[in-house]
């Protein structure tokens, strides 16, 4: 019986020895591959826009800085061309004049535009002033052009000499000279000191000094041509008479662009606005403002924000020039849900606030004496804020990431995709998981409640499995992204609850991987 049996394992040794193998071995390998990971925490839905108080609650914050309320091109010079043609005070002619001996003597006031602006001084910031001249006369000249009160050294001159050969009516001689105008200061009150927008100089041109009178043929009524260009003017520090016009504001801004801002309905208490102006400017003014106002894009409802004394007018008093410093002067006005409708107008969840107004200057008129000031860096400003503490009611409130997809092997086949779900929000959320051209992988996926208490967040673990197509995969592959979407209702809706900063889902996605292995 046992050398039977030895007898017949020799044989299916002997067997297995003498087969050849025509074919490999294969068989099916399934694991798991990571794939994305996410987070979406209450940031995301303000994209940072948003702050934990002392009590760790999570508030939605938005500012919105108006600058100068339309005021700032009050002091800027445009662009000027100042064109004045000299005679030659003598009659008939020809005159032999020799050589350094005057023609032209001329005191000159020109009057610089303004925006309808009073200056008596201004410090440019940047610019040119280009002076050109044009001589009609058969002599050698020596212009001399000085710019009165004009220099980097307050009260100091800028002279401009020119040396001109010969022109006549047909073929004037030309010169041109710039000034950089950059840091230099420029009085306008004329020659008197107590104009406004007079630009004081003196030209006197005079026979070129090395010359004989033979070389200078001079006849009464020549003449020679001056031009003042003043060129891109950015004024620094300006001080005159600003007038009493009033100057309009449109602002608005987009909460959609700073935060993922919530759809559906949204209930909320303790919202507040503050409307905040910070005063740098030497003039008196009076503001005023006609409209605040938010619109939500999806509904197309706009709900005008009202209450408290916002649209009152308010005097602001001038500031005082500490020797290059303006003295501030602050305004506020503060709006919270006992004063106002702050809480139905945030509750309308606007996409964009917008608001409109105006500010007249020296409504006293020119109480100053035409010493209003202006600095260019220290400008009065207004700072709109919106501070939305998240003890709220939500009905659909959606927070959305984009996960990065991270192919780590070249794998042959997906059969599906397994979620790690941490959420440890104290609410059910319905999970959307699609790529980023819109391929719907995933949708309405539940995902359990956190267990938090208060600001203590005790996640709730679940595993979600998500069956894919091979056409789905090669989607994911291609575009690199998958869209994470969740949307949830509070529980008790309209019941509010408290969102904290420790708040969050977490979300690992991993690819169900089914490798084909082969032995030869």
């Amino acid at each position: 019986m046992h050398a039977r049996i030895y007898v017949s394992l020799l044989f299916c040794l002997a067997l297995l020895s003498s087969c050849k193998k025509d074919e490999p071995t294969t068989w099916e390998s399934n694991w798991v591959a990571p794939l994305a990971h996410g987070r979406l925490t209450l940031a995301d839905l303000t994209a940072d826009h948003g702050y934990a108080d002392n009590a760790g609650i999570y508030h939605l914050y938005f500012e919105k800085i108006i600058s100068g309320f339309g005021t700032t091109d009050i002091t800027q010079i445009p662009d000027t061309n100042i064109s004045q043609k000299f005679v030659v005070p003598l009659s008939g002619g020809p005159f032999q004049i020799p050589g350094n001996t005057a023609i032209i003597t001329q005191n000159q006031n020109y009057a610089v535009e303004t925006n309808g602006t009073g200056l008596r001084m201004v410090k440019v910031k940047s610019g040119q002033m280009i002076v050109h001249v044009k001589s009609y006369v058969n002599a050698y000249l020596h212009p001399s052009f000085t710019l009165y009160n004009v220099s980097e050294v307050y009260g100091n001159n800028t002279d401009i000499d020119f040396a001109l050969t010969p022109g006549s009516p047909a073929t004037p001689t030309e010169g041109y000279y710039t000034v950089d105008m950059s840091n230099k200061y420029v009085v306008l009150s004329g020659t008197t000191g107590f104009e406004y927008n007079k630009l004081s100089t003196h030209l006197e041109i005079k026979t070129e000094q090395n010359t004989t009178a033979d070389q200078n043929t001079i006849y009464g009524q020549d003449s020679v041509r001056f031009e003042l260009l003043m060129s891109n003017l950015i004024i620094d520090y300006a001080k005159g008479y600003f007038g009493n016009e009033s100057y309009n504001f449109n602002e608005s801004f987009n909460l959609s662009e700073g935060a993922n801002m919530p759809t559906g309905a949204l209930a909320l208490e303790q919202a507040s606005l503050g409307f905040h102006v910070t005063h740098k400017m030497g003039f008196d003014g009076k503001l005023k403002i006609n409209n605040v106002s938010g619109t939500n894009n999806g509904t197309g409802n706009t709900v005008q924000l009202s209450g408290g004394n916002l649209y009152d007018p308010f005097f602001m008093t001038r500031s005082i020039d500490n020797g290059g410093t303006a003295s501030v002067s602050n305004y506020d006005i503060n709006l919270n849900e006992g004063n106002s409708n702050i809480t139905s107008f945030m509750g309308n969840l606007p996409n964009a606030i917008s608001f409109q107004g105006n500010l007249q200057l020296n409504p006293f008129g020119n109480v100053s004496d035409g010493n209003d000031f202006f600095y260019s860096d220290q400008l009065t400003e207004a700072k709109l804020v919106v501070d939305v503490p998240l003890r709220l009611a939500a009905n659909d409130l959606s927070l959305r990431d984009t996960l990065n997809v991270e192919i780590t092997t070249d794998v042959a086949r997906v059969s599906s995709l397994t979620l790690d779900i941490q959420n440890a929000f104290p609410m059910e959320w319905k999970l959307n998981l699609t790529t980023l051209g819109g391929t719907v992988i995933a949708a309405d996926l539940n995902v359990p409640s956190g267990n938090s208490i208060d600001a203590l967040a005790l996640p709730i673990s679940s595993t979600l499995q998500i069956p894919i197509s091979e056409a789905q995969w090669n989607t994911i592959k291609s575009e690199g992204k998958l869209i994470l979407q969740v949307v949830s209702n509070t529980p008790s809706f309209p019941q509010l609850v408290n969102l904290y900063n420790s708040y969050f889902i977490d979300v690992r996605v991993k690819a169900g991987v089914v490798l084909n292995a082969e032995v030869q």
